[in-house]
């Protein structure tokens, strides 16, 4: 509320200023210069005249500016509203949203406050977010989908399909908005795709293909996988476009990985002590190169310009790991390197414009240039089994680090910062604006000023 205050000089001290037909004094502005009227005169020091109006407006003081978080430095905490341990995984923007023992919950990510909750319990690794819009899967053999507004927590549409949906994926084409259902029968093993339209929820295909990998999109083809074949339907109508039979020893594709500005997908297949990568056209499914490996698959990711990707395999017994570097375009060989004695599934991967960075439970993380992978640091911290993210520029890494959530320089590897959480993360801490929202396995969802110290 603004405070006016008219304040007229009096002659209680010598006349400092002529003011109208008046005087003001020490420590007083005139402000009423028509000299037919009386003297108006303003404190210099607490007020402020405005001379339109002839008066004098109070100077409201403007507190100090708070002292700004440092970088790592904790901004809030929240713990859901339940005893029970479960992970959080963390989606979003502006508004955090975020999968805890007491359903899904929504957070304004720079202050921690609680904007709305969606009672259901849902699968937490199965929360997506495309612009302002949530989908997720009700926990339970229900088959149910819901897509929910990000802003207020309303159901936009719900569908419910047969059998139970196991994991859900988003066509990466804009121009597609289509959600991929991989279902599961009563006994959890794989029993094929259901299509949605992501914007109604209408069901507009399903494919009795018992998926052993999730979908892959490559310009309008969808490539699906069961222990036989390789399929690649329209996205769109379902219809299939070819069909290629790959597989050893009876077992599926592991994983399908999309080189979208190659039109390429690549596939991995395995059958524990064999592993053998493909690379199919994806619009007509010819083979273009493969091989085969006596090691078993480990997680493959391609670098931001789709021309290599870098693979782990580990011999059976997870006595040695190795990586191995391919060309995209050619399958040739580029380089290999030795990494620990940790079994693979322990492994995270993560590619910059020039980098791989592998990190995992044994207290050693290294990175190695894409070129010719020799190293480009290495150090001695453990990357908790949650997954890593990156900054806009792909210079900061956000990771579990030692039952921290941390950040990594990513050319040197040292760690810039890390706040300690009671238990280690699961899912990937979420870089927002200049906050990094993590949450760990005690229902326990922190806000985190990002950054670099001293930047």
């Amino acid at each position: 509320m603004i405070s006016v205050a008219v304040v007229v000089g009096t002659a209680s001290a010598q006349c400092s200023v002529h003011c109208a037909r008046g005087c003001c004094y020490s420590g007083q502005e005139c402000c009423q210069p028509d000299p037919t009227q009386g003297a108006i005169c303003c404190n210099s020091s607490t007020e402020l005249c405005l001379r339109d109006y002839r008066t004098c407006v109070a100077i409201t003081p403007v507190p100090p500016a708070p002292t700004p978080y440092a970088p790592g430095e904790l901004m809030w905490a929240y713990r859901a509203n339940s005893s029970t341990s479960h992970p959080v995984a963390v989606v979003g923007g502006a508004t955090v949203v975020a999968t805890t023992a007491a359903g899904i919950q929504a957070f304004t990510a720079t202050s921690g406050a609680l904007l709305w909750t969606y009672a259901n319990i849902v699968k937490e690794h199965n929360v997506l977010q495309n612009g302002t819009t949530l989908f997720v899967v009700v926990h339970g053999f229900s088959g149910v989908v819901v897509a929910l507004d990000l802003l207020t927590g309303r159901e936009q549409w719900r569908t419910s399909v047969t059998p139970d949906v196991n994991v859900i994926r988003l066509s990466p084409d804009a121009s597609l908005p289509i959600l991929f259902l991989h279902t599961q029968d009563e006994n959890y093993n794989p029993s094929g795709v259901i299509a949605l339209h992501a914007v109604t929820g209408d069901v507009l295909w399903n494919n009795t293909v018992a998926l052993f990998a999730l979908p892959a999109v490559v310009r309008g083809v969808c490539a699906l996988s069961n222990d036989v074949y390789v399929v690649g339907v329209n996205c769109i109508t379902g219809v299939t476009i070819w069909s290629t039979q790959r597989t050893i020893a009876g077992s599926g594709a592991t994983s399908i990985y999309a080189a979208t500005s190659l039109d390429v997908f690549l596939v991995t297949f395995d059958e524990w002590s064999s592993l053998e990568l493909v690379a199919l056209n994806a619009s007509t499914g010819a083979l273009l190169w493969n091989h085969t490996h006596e090691y078993g698959p480990g997680p493959v990711v391609l670098s931001p310009d789709e021309q290599t990707f870098l693979t782990i395999t580990t011999h059976y017994s997870g006595i040695r790991n190795f990586l191995v570097c391919y060309s995209v375009v050619t399958g040739e060989m580029l380089w290999t390197a030795t990494a620990w004695t940790d079994g693979y599934d322990a492994v995270r991967i993560l590619a910059t414009t020039s980098l791989y960075f592998i990190g995992g439970y044994d207290d050693y993380t290294f990175a190695l240039f894409q070129r010719n992978g020799t190293t480009a640091w290495n150090t001695t911290y453990a990357i908790s089994s949650a997954d890593v993210s990156l900054n806009a520029d792909m210079s900061v890494m956000y990771a579990g680090i030692d039952a921290s959530i941390g950040a990594v320089n990513i050319s040197t590897g040292k760690v810039l910062w890390a706040h300690g959480v009671q238990l280690a993360l699961k899912y990937a801490p979420l870089p927002v604006g200049d906050m990094v929202v993590g949450g760990s396995q005690d229902t326990y969802l922190y806000g985190v000023r990002g950054g670099v110290r001293g930047a």
